[in-house]
């Protein structure tokens, strides 16, 4: 087969799929959920990252039942279908489907609540490009909800979330409020850390609080100890969206330490 005919038979390929599609989306709109689902299957087998996102919403809002054979729910099988469109590239409907499954998880819509997948759909929706999902993943990081607390992915999803203003104002508002109380509590935990200063010199930072803030033994050698500072300055830096407050320590941890 030359290259001719090679083209000739991929847009043949592509022409068959949008109209599977095409079909697939009137069927849709006529309740005929069986004949649809069939259709979007045809154009998914042949590479129609569209199909793959349809197919997933159908399985979201019950118009096909899985067979049940391997026991998974029907939101199950979504997340398998929006797993595939979003990875052919299908970067606006299936990771608002995603979300829309994380959400069934966490409200307990129809199936068993299950915190842990919710996020796991939101962080799917979130790496897409989903605002939202990187709203609900930054949330869950900042307060441990169906993941480990992680302050520094809250604050990376939520800083991500504020800069999107002109796509969601309200949802960037929000990023901007929960940044703020994150600065706080991080200040506020500090503080009781160390006493408000108990331990130092006149105020100053001791270098056992300046090891604390690196997170470092006392015994570490001193290619360790700036080695893991300047690692933690660019994940932190403020230019980079990090804590003020976190680099202002750093910085003081650093002049502590003598490098």
């Amino acid at each position: 087969m030359d290259e001719d005919e090679k083209k000739e038979r991929e847009q043949q390929r592509r022409n068959a799929s949008l109209a599977d599609l095409d079909a697939g989306i009137n069927l849709t709109k006529a309740g005929e959920w069986g004949k649809a689902f069939a259709a979007y299957k045809r154009a998914a087998d042949a590479g129609n990252a569209d199909a793959m996102s349809n197919i997933g919403g159908l399985y979201i809002n019950n118009r096909i039942n899985y067979d049940g054979k391997t026991g998974e729910t029907n939101l199950q099988r979504a997340v398998v279908w929006l797993d595939k469109a979003i990875a052919a590239g299908q970067l606006a409907e299936a990771p608002r489907n995603m979300v829309r499954v994380g959400e069934n998880y966490d409200n307990g819509n129809g199936v068993t609540k299950d915190v842990f997948k919710a996020h796991q759909c939101y962080v799917k929706a979130a790496l897409a490009g989903n605002i939202k999902g990187m709203y609900n993943a930054g949330c869950n990081f900042l307060t441990g909800c169906g993941t480990a607390t992680d302050w520094q992915s809250a604050r990376d999803w939520l800083k991500a979330v504020a800069a999107r203003a002109t796509e969601d104002d309200e949802l960037a508002a929000r990023a901007k409020h929960n940044l703020t109380e994150l600065d706080r509590e991080e200040q506020r935990q500090w503080q009781q850390g160390d006493g408000g200063g108990s331990g130092s010199d006149n105020g100053k930072m001791t270098r056992a609080q300046a090891l604390e803030v690196i997170d470092l033994p006392e015994d570490s050698t001193p290619e360790t100890i700036k080695a893991k500072w300047t690692r933690l300055m660019q994940q932190n830096h403020p230019d980079r969206g990090g804590s003020n407050f976190f680099a202002k320590h750093l910085n003081e941890a650093r002049a502590v330490l003598g490098f």
